[in-house]
């Protein structure tokens, strides 16, 4: 989102349409209620709709070079000498790549039509470096920050109407930073927590 909010004013460029916010946060603790439990909705479904996605791709990458190639039943992998960890690179920069070329606009100057593209390849990198590194856990959560920043209004003005959403949600990604963190550092306790 930095590529398409900040670059454009500093290359002279007109700005894209800022996101905003919902106003739900605003109507009582019911609304913000609802709001949160929409993030999390919001954020299963993205991650799997993104594992999905992923895997099927992911399938037919496999499938393409691990499938065994005429007589000499030698396959495409094999050739090129890839090794499992060589395969997922490659699969990687084959994701990001064909991602950064579906969003490629074909009309306008040419950074209106390339900075869309850099930013969801950057975007889908990100999302597949914690999906195959991190795991899947770790994506929800990713897709749930996202979600709260942008559903919930935020400022930093302790009289502005919109402080007790803003604390409130920074209260909550707080919370799942710290858990997150006490399990990455305590492995039995990672272990305890999920039985």
């Amino acid at each position: 989102m930095v590529i398409l909010t900040v670059l454009p004013y500093r290359l002279g460029l007109p700005g894209t349409m800022p996101q905003l916010t919902q106003f739900a946060g605003l109507a009582g603790t019911g609304s913000a209620a609802l709001s949160v439990i929409g993030s999390i909705n919001n954020a299963i479904q993205n991650c799997l709709i993104t594992v999905f996605e992923f895997t099927f791709f992911r399938a037919v990458f496999e499938w393409a070079t691990r499938t065994r190639l005429g007589a000499s039943g030698g396959t495409l992998a094999a050739k090129l000498h890839m090794s499992q960890r060589g395969s997922d690179k490659l699969f990687v920069a084959l994701a990001v790549i064909a991602t950064a070329l579906m969003n490629a606009g074909s009309s306008g100057l040419p950074l209106e039509r390339y900075l869309p593209a850099l930013n969801e390849g950057l975007v889908t990198l990100i999302e597949l470096v914690v999906l195959l590194r991190i795991g899947l856990l770790a994506t929800v959560v990713m897709f749930f920050t996202t979600s709260m920043l942008q559903r919930m209004p935020m400022t930093f003005a302790a009289s502005s109407l919109l402080a007790g959403s803003t604390w409130a949600t920074l209260v909550i990604l707080l919370g799942i930073a710290a858990l997150g963190f006490r399990l990455a550092t305590r492995p039995r306790a990672a272990q305890t927590a999920f039985r």
